[in-house]
């Protein structure tokens, strides 16, 4: 299969994406790059919402659901829209001007700009259409897929239950769903909507967010949208870096979305330059948008918490130099900030992992994860000279003009949770600061770059009108020259997009792919096992359940080909008489437990792939290939190089 033959795959993943949000966006009048940006956040929660709802009333989920529940919200948008002009006149909608020819252009040029660099690296990354994240992580996620997929039960109130074999909590399946929705749309190969959705959401989601906040810093210019897109594929640590590690598919989409909830805030605050959507809009697009990001991962919006309190901080010193509120407004002005931080501490304290599941060592110096953050280069990314620069300029642009000082904030607080993660040592301060976030500098890392682009942003615009600034005002008034001068902005635009296209993302996308490669020492499933998978199927009884393990890959028969197995992922639980199958297979002639536990499980069929290679180095009780070669009882049905599939004989 090539990429060529996934297109209609990647097509049907972004209408998935864009589609149900944007009609919701439209319906409640949203109109421009605001609507385009709001569109896959609202999808998002249109689905998260929609598969819980439809869980609790025993609905299966499907396409078919998911659009006429987004049509029914786009009623109920529509209709409470006019009821509220109707009720407090047009006023309270404000109308956003038609925008000029200039900016559509220069919004299409960046974002095919940023969409196609980084949509061609993440094809080169995943090496091929079918290729699987080679990560523990993976497992669970691949099978969660399948398992709403077998069920038609999307509901973070379900799926864990059935992936972990037990009673389960809340665990956000957002970006699951999506996949399960693609594979359904499509008919495509698990895997192959896997990467589907995930070129969707790295090139196109990421890049239009990315221009969504880069235009609430800098103004909604020419300029602005053609360099974020531009810069929005300039990072190695986000989209690139967050697909190799975990693999943190959640945290990956919620990053993604999350610049949106970041300038729908500075919005709301008119803290944007104008013209600005009416804050109660702003607000209504966040809280609808909310449960959507927390079911991409919960840990965005405590993100998103974090990043608000420097534009609250700029937003009340503003409101109270400027002296044009009266003293109640200003104590409300003051509660509210108050409340906020309140509430913040509170849920910063209390939703976060457990210690034990936040393990993760500092690994780098103080000095260095301080340079590595400003330079956006952070867990040995090779240093973008570009990036950098620009850095450099935007933090001085911003520090000068002071309006916008406040992206300066939001940026020095991602640099403080990274600095934090990566150096201090593992004690309680760390603990209560980082360990929302796993205490994982991945995660963090892959959050620098949100509130990075948009002062890069500011700052190229910056140099580029101090430059246009020296031109005589009289000349500027010839067409011929001022045409020169934005051919000149386009050059350089594309040129230092060009010019960030350099070794540290290609170095990035190298080391990442490793994780995609499927060959026949995979560290999850070799080339071998997967074409042995493919042919179950054939071998065994329709209905039948196999054995296999999660940690050698022997568990992604159920993910990939869709056939019953005892142990789903490597957060299942084991019964007893999955432990005594494992530890004693090889026993099976002279040990009647082993039987007993085969009967019970009704599991008739086990894969072999090994026991030494494990995935994460995972130590677990597999039986070895030699001694299940001379068990007797056992008969081999298939095989693929080392990779073997025995029908168990000896409990019949």
């Amino acid at each position: 299969m090539t990429w060529l033959d996934t297109a209609p795959t990647i097509l049907a993943a972004a209408l998935i994406i864009f589609v149900p949000g944007a009609l919701l966006a439209w319906a409640f009048g949203l109109r421009g790059l605001a609507w385009i940006a709001a569109a896959a956040p609202l999808t998002v929660t249109l689905v998260s919402v929609g598969t819980i709802a439809a869980g609790i009333v025993h609905l299966g989920w499907s396409p078919v659901v998911l659009g006429v529940f987004s049509l029914g919200a786009c009623a109920v948008a529509w209709g409470g829209r006019k009821l509220v002009l109707a009720r407090f006149g047009s006023k309270r909608e404000t109308i956003p001007p038609r925008p000029t020819a200039a900016i559509v252009l220069a919004g299409l040029g960046g974002l095919v700009f940023g969409s196609g660099v980084i949509a061609l690296r993440l094809l080169r990354m995943f090496i091929a259409p079918a290729n699987i994240s080679q990560t523990y992580d993976n497992v669970h996620h691949l099978t969660a897929i399948r398992a709403i997929l077998e069920s038609g039960n999307g509901s973070a109130l379900s799926v864990g239950s059935m992936v972990q074999n037990g009673p389960a909590g809340i665990y956000p399946y957002a970006w699951h769903n999506l996949v399960a929705l693609t594979v359904q749309v499509s008919d495509a190969r698990l895997p192959v909507a896997v990467n589907s959705v995930n070129i969707v959401i790295g090139a196109l989601v990421w890049t239009v967010a990315a221009m969504f906040l880069a235009s609430r810093v800098a103004g909604t210019r020419p300029a602005v949208l053609l360099l974020a897109g531009a810069v929005a594929g300039s990072f190695g640590a986000f989209p690139f870096l967050a697909l190799g590690w975990g693999v943190l598919y959640p945290n990956f989409l919620g990053i993604a979305l999350l610049p949106v909830f970041i300038g729908l805030v500075g919005e709301g605050l008119k803290l944007s330059p104008a013209p600005r959507m009416h804050p109660a809009l702003c607000l209504t697009i966040l809280v609808i948008g909310l449960p959507g990001l927390a079911m991409a991962h919960p840990n965005i919006v405590m993100a998103l918490g974090a990043f608000t309190i420097p534009l609250l901080v700029f937003w009340l010193v503003r409101l109270l130099a400027g002296r044009r509120i009266s003293r109640w407004g200003t104590g409300a002005a003051l509660l509210a900030v108050v409340l906020y931080m309140a509430l913040f501490v509170v849920l910063w304290d209390r939703l976060r992992p457990s210690v034990a599941g936040s393990h993760w060592p500092p690994t780098l110096t103080l000095p260095v994860a301080a340079a590595e953050a400003l330079a956006v280069s952070p867990l040995q990314v090779p240093l973008s000279w570009p990036v950098f620069i620009l850095m450099l300029l935007g933090i001085l642009a911003v520090c000068i003009q002071r309006r916008r000082i406040w992206a300066l904030g939001t940026f020095m607080v991602g640099a403080m949770f990274f600095v934090v993660v990566s150096s201090f040592p593992a004690t309680a301060l760390r603990q209560a600061v980082t360990g929302v976030f796993f205490n994982d500098s991945n995660r963090l890392a892959a959050l620098l770059p949100v509130v990075a682009l948009p002062l890069m942003v500011t700052g190229a615009v910056w140099v580029f009108d101090l430059a246009q600034q020296r031109i005589p005002a009289g000349a500027l008034q010839r067409s011929s020259l001022r045409t020169a001068v934005a051919a000149a902005g386009v050059l350089a635009a594309v040129l230092v997009g060009v010019a960030a296209q350099n070794n540290a993302v290609g170095v990035t996308e190298r080391d990442t792919s490793e994780y995609y490669v499927s060959n026949a020492d995979s560290w999850l499933l070799s080339s071998d096992e997967a074409a042995l998978l493919r042919r179950v199927p054939e071998e065994i009884p329709a209905g039948a359940t196999v054995i296999g393990h999660p940690a050698n890959g022997g568990s992604l028969v159920y993910a990939l080909e869709g056939i019953k197995t005892v142990v789903p992922s490597l957060s299942s639980v084991q019964s007893p008489q999955i432990k005594t199958v494992f530890a004693h297979l090889q026993e099976i002639d002279v040990n009647p437990a082993v039987c007993d536990a085969i009967r019970s499980l009704n599991a008739y069929y086990f894969l072999d792939f090994g026991s030494g290679r494990q995935v994460s180095d995972m130590r677990m009780t597999i039986p070895s290939s030699e001694d299940l070669a001379v068990t007797p009882g056992l008969t081999l049905i298939d095989e693929e190089g080392p990779a073997k599939l025995y029908r168990i004989d000896a409990c019949h």
